[in-house]
């Protein structure tokens, strides 16, 4: 049993912006300890066996104890296809002591104080309680039976939305750096600083009521440790919205543990073919090796580009493939150093991804994607996203503005509408979506809302900053304002083209919304004399006519 640090955990990184964001924050925490875990395991015949754990603590908005580790003798031999997760050999674990040594301390761990109210919090929670409560009922013990937060499920909900639901993907969606991927300890000081981040953000929206928050993101799923379902046998994850994962070619997962450490010509050669058979593989994992590969991450693009250059090629373009290893490369693109380096990318690249299309989104098997495979969008419909930020470049005052000018002789003009004139339209509308945030996050109420329609006019179709104009357009409430809104979300579906991008699922239920709002409009006839809205009575007229009421008994005489 170790304890770790992992950076300033006992500073306070966050300044809030405003009295009313600090308020808020500590309403947020109010009585409140998270219990941040991840574990790792491996299969057997009787299910999944805990071989690794962690916990860090957090209370009040900041890391409180260190990151406690223990191993776990497992009493099987470690699998090959977790072993090409996380890399621990049998001859690891020889010397562990077994789960019932254990299980005292990791109980007091997951209770807390009185009057405390004590949260697990997990990224895929249902696979890290389904594995400790199948240990806990081989000792014939229950576990502590606590609510529970899964972080996949919490960045929507306060506005982030990052390439996929895999921790890597959040966490290069908040520019946070997972220090040991996929082991117990890197992954569980991940999630506390990605919850730390998460919930500041939510405060920063208003957030004050944890429990309602957290109701809210694990709503119609088991929420508790006592109800969520144990882990599946034969599976490293328990997810059933999901098909299980790829079973690979053992040669493949085993070559997993090669990592790219140097420029040596022959080692580059070997990773790049090991690349290459994950994307043929369609492997999940292909993220990994990528972030595993320790060169400066330009140098670590510059090869892979290669891979890519490989499956790409116009005769032989295998799609699936492509998407595979452009969603293993989505945390370089995001950390591209500046502009020019942004738009040097896509320019090279966007006329040969473009007519890929995507992976057919009706086939969530072997032959599509990792993303497709798990109903999350296509990476060559969002490859675009991750370069955004880069191509943004240092924001200052100045180069926010010229983004889209919205005031003076230059509105309704700027960087994205000259991207978009200039072959970069994907480019140019995620962009636009990004700046509009910002603004929206800084205060700006009425800069965004400007921004929304300047950019809406000018041909600009993303269909989150055309849900916020629509509903901008819709906001008046009466049926004129309900039809334009309607009108606005209907012309941006028509330029979909078939993508996968979630935020097309977001903007037709808006359309649908502002439907049912324009037929309750309709069901309506005006106001009384109270102000109050009169319905049409469609089946009840004001003055009813009854037929005669038929006596049930009848008396003679």
């Amino acid at each position: 049993m170790r304890e770790h640090g992992h950076g300033s955990w006992d500073e306070d990184p966050y300044d809030p912006g405003s009295p009313t964001q600090a308020a808020d924050l500590a309403a947020l925490w109010a009585g409140l300890r998270l219990v941040v875990l991840d574990v790792e395991n491996v299969i057997s015949a009787d299910g999944p066996h805990l071989i690794e754990v962690a916990i860090a603590t957090c209370r009040g908005d900041k890391r409180t104890s260190r990151t406690w580790v223990a191993r776990v003798n497992p009493g099987v031999p470690v699998d090959p296809r977790t072993f090409a997760v996380h890399g621990i050999t049998d001859e690891d674990l020889a010397d562990e002591p077994p789960f019932a040594t254990l299980e005292p301390e990791l109980t007091r761990r997951l209770r807390g104080l009185a009057g405390e109210n004590v949260v697990l919090v997990a990224h895929n929670a249902s696979h890290d309680v389904g594995v400790l409560r199948r240990e806990y009922r081989r000792l014939d013990l229950e576990m502590p039976d606590l609510p529970v937060l899964d972080t996949r499920r919490l960045p929507r909900l306060v506005g982030i939305r990052p390439a996929g639901e895999k921790l890597e993907h959040l966490a290069a969606a908040l520019g946070i750096r997972n220090p040991a991927p996929h082991t117990a300890l890197g992954d569980t000081e991940t999630t506390a600083e990605l919850v730390l981040s998460l919930l500041r953000i939510g405060a920063s929206h208003g957030e004050r009521d944890f429990e309602h928050l957290r109701a809210r993101v694990m709503a119609r799923r088991a929420d508790r440790t006592s109800t969520m379902r144990a882990a599946g046998r034969g599976r490293t994850r328990d997810r059933d919205d999901v098909p299980a994962e790829l079973v690979l070619p053992v040669e493949h997962t085993t070559g997993h543990t090669s990592v790219l450490s140097s420029d040596d010509a022959h080692e580059v050669r070997s990773w790049q073919a090991a690349l290459t058979e994950c994307g043929r593989l369609r492997c999940s994992h292909a993220g990994d090796r990528v972030a595993a590969a320790t060169p400066d991450s330009l140098n670590v693009l510059a090869v892979a580009e290669q891979v890519l250059d490989t499956l790409a090629a116009p005769s032989r373009a295998d799609v699936p493939a492509v998407a595979t290893i452009l969603g293993a490369l989505s945390p370089l693109l995001a950390g591209l150093p500046d502009r020019k380096t942004a738009l040097a990318w896509h320019d090279r690249w966007q006329p040969r991804l473009s007519p890929l299309g995507r992976c057919d989104p009706a086939d969530r098997h072997e032959t599509a994607c990792p993303s497709c495979r798990t109903g999350q969008p296509c990476a060559l419909d969002t490859w675009t996203h991750h370069l955004a930020p880069a191509a943004l470049g240092q924001l200052t005052a100045g180069s926010l503005k010229s983004t889209l000018h919205v005031t003076g002789t230059k509105a309704g003009t700027g960087t994205v509408v000259s991207w978009f004139a200039q072959d970069r339209p994907r480019l140019a509308e995620y962009t636009a979506w990004l700046t509009y945030l910002l603004h929206r996050n800084a205060g700006q109420v009425a800069t965004s809302d400007t921004f929304a329609q300047l950019a809406y006019n000018a041909g600009l179709r993303d269909p989150r900053l055309t849900a916020a104009y629509a509903r901008l357009l819709a906001a008046p409430g009466d049926e004129r304002a309900l039809l334009r809104g309607i009108d606005t979300c209907t012309d941006a579906l028509s330029a979909r083209q078939g993508s996968t991008d979630d935020g097309w699922t977001a903007l037709g239920a808006k359309r649908s919304q502002l439907a049912g709002l324009l037929e309750r409009q309709r069901a309506t006839v005006g106001i009384d004399a109270d102000g109050n809205t009169v319905f049409i009575r469609r089946h009840h007229p004001e003055e009813p006519r009854r037929a005669p009421r038929r006596r049930r008994f009848a008396l003679d005489g």
